[in-house]
């Protein structure tokens, strides 16, 4: 699903849209990480993984919001760009400290 990005979106502080993302793309991990892990196990012990191992978002509100967000359109492009821009920040940061 993609889309050219819309100008009269509302303003939201950057650090705040930061936590989401970095919350976002470690979900991502933990389900990457666990796909791979399924490989190896026999269909039960896969059954006992998803259910001990699958990220979890607590409140029903959040998830209900998630998948509201998760249903938006966005541009791919642009989130190629902000993982760029994000991964630059960073590495720019730590040069600092």
């Amino acid at each position: 699903m993609t889309t050219e990005s819309k100008t009269d979106s509302p303003e939201v502080d950057s650090s705040d849209l930061l936590a989401l993302v970095v919350f976002l793309a470690k979900h991502h991990d933990q389900l990457e990480a666990l796909r791979y892990s399924l490989y190896a196990m026999t269909p039960e012990e896969c059954k006992d993984a998803v259910v001990m191992n699958w990220p979890i978002v607590q409140g029903t509100r959040n998830q209900i919001n998630l998948k509201q967000i998760g249903e938006m359109e966005y541009d791919s492009k642009a989130v190629g760009r902000a993982i760029a821009a994000i991964l630059e920040a960073n590495a720019k940061m730590n040069q600092r400290d």
